[in-house]
């Protein structure tokens, strides 16, 4: 396993043992990024664990086929999409929504912002969209990756139920 990766983190880049006839395969994989030098071997190199690969974006195949990695890798639907309304209102229900949502009187707007490219412009229109709706703003990123102004920032508190119980009842 690699220096910098440990054991729980690991265990999704395939560095585990095997018991006979065990096979390991990564479903529908989303990447995100696409890291250059040291993280593309990292990423060739786990991938060489998996006796299948799926991903859900066209990119993240080319990307790494593009590294080197030998399996034929399919690109397939985001596995949050094979669920139904009734799936993610059972995950929703025993959700722990963050105190300073809770306590809000009204629905919010809730914002989720996957690349914050324009942070001004963003920002600029989920600012109107307040006084437009006059609600208030739920941003569910971390503090780091994306802020909005005079938003609830929760996305340091946000585990995946909250998140689907915070689109549920914005």
């Amino acid at each position: 396993m690699p220096i910098n990766v440990n054991k729980k983190e690991g265990l999704f880049f395939g560095y585990f043992n095997l018991h006979k006839n065990q096979k390991r395969i990564a479903y529908s994989v989303s990447q995100g990024i696409f890291p250059k030098d040291d993280y593309s071997n990292f990423f060739v190199n786990s991938a060489m664990n998996f006796s299948n690969i799926s991903v859900r974006e066209a990119e993240s195949a080319e990307y790494l086929l593009n590294c080197g990695v030998k399996q034929n890798i399919e690109v397939t639907v985001d596995p949050t999409l094979l669920l139904n309304r009734n799936d993610y209102d059972e995950l929703a229900e025993n959700a722990e929504v963050p105190s300073s949502v809770k306590k809000l009187k009204s629905k919010y707007i809730l914002v989720y912002i996957l690349k914050p490219n324009d942070k001004q412009y963003i920002n600029e229109y989920v600012e109107r969209a307040k006084k437009f709706f006059k609600l208030p703003i739920v941003c569910v990123n971390k503090r780091k990756e994306f802020f909005i102004n005079n938003a609830i920032i929760i996305g340091d508190e946000c585990d995946p139920k909250e998140f689907i119980a915070l689109f549920k009842d914005a």
